[in-house]
């Protein structure tokens, strides 16, 4: 029964996150393709888009914990979206600057590491439902 719960947990995260990517990725696109906007600030501001969507949908869908105090529960998922924002922006920054990746593949591959550190955290620190 845990793990039918968990994998239902699970497919519901992936679709709040798939979600969430379109939002970074169009958010991203329309800054840095159509509006010239330097690419890590479009990434930043895209991923800023996507913390946003991710807190409400993982608050009130996917992992629907209701006893712990919201001013707790922000302040814990502020703190993972602000580190795996630092992450983002690393990750991003390298594969162009070192690698030569540009920018739009890079942005797509950085969403692909930063989203397993933040499913972790946001499982087992942020939304954790205490038993009882």
């Amino acid at each position: 029964m845990k793990f039918r719960s968990a994998f239902i947990q699970f497919i519901k995260f992936a679709i709040v996150g798939l979600l969430n990517t379109f939002i970074t990725l169009l958010t991203f696109y329309l800054l840095f393709e159509i509006f010239h906007v330097q690419y890590l600030f479009a990434s930043i501001t895209g991923y800023i888009f996507g913390i946003i969507n991710s807190y409400f949908g993982n608050k009130l869908w996917t992992f629907r914990v209701t006893k712990v105090p919201v001013h707790t529960e922000l302040g814990k998922f502020i703190a993972v979206s602000l580190f795996g924002l630092f992450l983002n922006t690393l990750f991003i920054w390298g594969f162009v600057e070192f690698f030569g990746i540009k920018p739009v593949t890079a942005q797509i591959l950085t969403i692909g590491i930063v989203v397993i550190v933040t499913f972790s955290a946001n499982k087992y620190w942020v939304f954790k439902s205490k038993p009882g």
